[in-house]
């Protein structure tokens, strides 16, 4: 949720989308920010091969924009499928191709979701979504942000928080979660060169499940190896410009693979007041493995490839760019979702963080699941019910099952 400030821009840090799946998050917010939680054209493209598709048919209709040569290629790849492929699908690239041929798996799929993930399709299993389902619901949800970005939902809370009495201690480090006889009696941090302990018969948690592991000293679960807590690095190269961003598109998909980005975030997208009027700004965001010798280049060889491969690819004018910085988030998982918490070393680790009292898991996949579990977590301690926190805010949920989260 944090965000930047550069001079006139105030800007998320890479590419935050507050989804409206919870009724009670929308409203929570409306009330936190007021007229500042503003609507927005939820425009989202696709990069692949040079060309700008569109994620959405609401956008230049059933074919997204795309050219003749692409969609002649399209179903030239789709005839050779259906007449080589034979048998049931061994994994996701085979399903895909059998449905949809390669041209179409890798522009609107594969592409960017191996870059996001990080997993070939091929070594993933041939399960599909039902088709157009999450895209449909997309089409029909009202889309909202920060007017000045995500950065205000946090300046709001801590304003709001320490008028009520509460106090913050910046840059303190989680060192240990101290319990006795399955209760929490507090949390040492480490400040600086100091280390303090702070007494606490509740504890709310955000951090990372295997951090907050660590912290209480449960290092025997055999979870370093879980394939969910890979070392991976998240980088993001920030352009400010002197003028607009060529593309109307809040964010691009880019599943070319020419190309080492990733995603494309255009703040002005958004509507609001992150981007000053008449400029531009966009992240660049890279997803790697911490063995990746990409990101161990220096910042600006990082800057200097993604400067060329975004003007290569027409959506950057090198002229326009006034400034530019990369921001490094090592340890990031951007890929992580509510299936993660559903392997046995998580179900079994998360049934032993539940039989802790006083404490409360509260990191999640999703924005808004993750302020939801927060919310729950509050009323718990207020009413003394935990029970109704594990089955209301179970990590495990589905997101389309936005009934029995939300309780509407």
């Amino acid at each position: 949720m944090r965000g930047i400030v550069c001079g006139e821009y105030s800007l998320d840090l890479g590419r935050k989308e507050l989804y409206d799946r919870l009724p009670e998050v929308r409203s929570f917010l409306f009330d936190l920010l007021g007229d500042d939680y503003c609507p927005y054209d939820h425009r989202v493209g696709i990069l692949y091969d040079g060309v700008l598709l569109e994620y959405s048919r609401r956008f230049r209709g059933v074919l997204r924009g795309a050219p003749p040569r692409l969609l002649s290629q399209a179903l030239v790849d789709l005839l050779v499928s259906r007449l080589t492929m034979r048998g049931a699908p061994e994994n996701l690239e085979e399903a895909l191709l059998q449905k949809r041929g390669a041209t179409l798996t890798r522009a609107f799929s594969q592409g960017y979701q191996e870059k996001f993930s990080g997993i070939p399709f091929r070594e993933r299993p041939p399960s599909l979504c039902p088709p157009g389902r999450a895209r449909m619901r997309e089409e029909k949800t009202q889309f909202f942000h920060p007017r000045r970005g995500t950065q205000q939902i946090v300046d709001a809370l801590v304003r709001a928080i320490a008028e009520s009495g509460g106090e913050f201690l910046y840059g303190a480090e989680l060192e240990s979660v101290r319990t006795r006889d399955d209760r929490v009696t507090g949390v040492f941090v480490r400040v600086q060169a100091s280390r303090l302990f702070l007494a606490a018969d509740t504890v709310i948690s955000a951090v990372p499940i295997l951090t907050l592991a660590r912290a209480l000293g449960w290092s025997d679960w055999g979870l370093e190896r879980a394939s969910w807590h890979r070392k991976r690095v998240t980088l993001l190269g920030y352009f400010l410009l002197s003028e607009p961003v060529s593309f109307p598109h809040a964010w691009l998909l880019v599943s070319c693979g020419k190309m080492r980005t990733a995603r494309l975030t255009n703040y002005a997208g958004f509507g609001g007041q992150m981007v000053p009027k008449g400029k531009g700004a966009i992240a660049a965001e890279i997803f790697v493995d911490d063995d990746d010798p990409y990101h161990q280049r220096s910042d600006e060889a990082i800057l200097d490839a993604v400067e060329r491969e975004l003007s290569f690819a027409g959506v950057l004018a090198p002229r326009a760019v006034t400034r530019r910085f990369l921001i490094r988030i090592p340890g990031a998982e951007a890929a992580s979702d509510y299936r993660n918490w559903t392997r046995p070393a998580f179900l079994r680790l998360g049934r032993a963080l539940q039989r802790v009292e006083g404490l409360y898991e509260t990191n999640r996949a999703g924005v808004d699941i993750a302020m939801y579990a927060g919310m729950e977590a509050a009323r718990a301690i207020l009413d003394g019910a935990k029970m109704r926190f594990i089955e209301s805010a179970a990590p495990t949920t589905a997101y389309d099952d936005f009934s029995r989260i939300s309780g509407s």
